[in-house]
């Protein structure tokens, strides 16, 4: 799986942005996810939404899955 450098809506970006910060009491069960998607959020690029491919998925997408070896 090839991972390229994030891309994400401002809109996207704050709303994850207020759910890290609304966990940031979280015990520690969740510190260490929190963490990770912290340090994706900060290397992001933040773009417009009509400037994300349509092949990326977003929050609130719609996505169909085709399973290769059985269709």
């Amino acid at each position: 799986m090839k991972h390229d450098k994030v891309l994400i809506t401002r809109e996207n970006m704050e709303r994850l942005q207020c759910l890290l910060d609304s966990r940031k009491s979280a015990g520690d069960r969740d510190r260490a996810r929190l963490e990770i998607l912290a340090q994706k959020l900060d290397s992001a690029r933040v773009v417009a939404s009509d400037r994300i491919p349509q092949d990326v998925v977003t929050l609130n997408s719609q996505v169909r899955l085709n399973h290769l070896d059985g269709g």
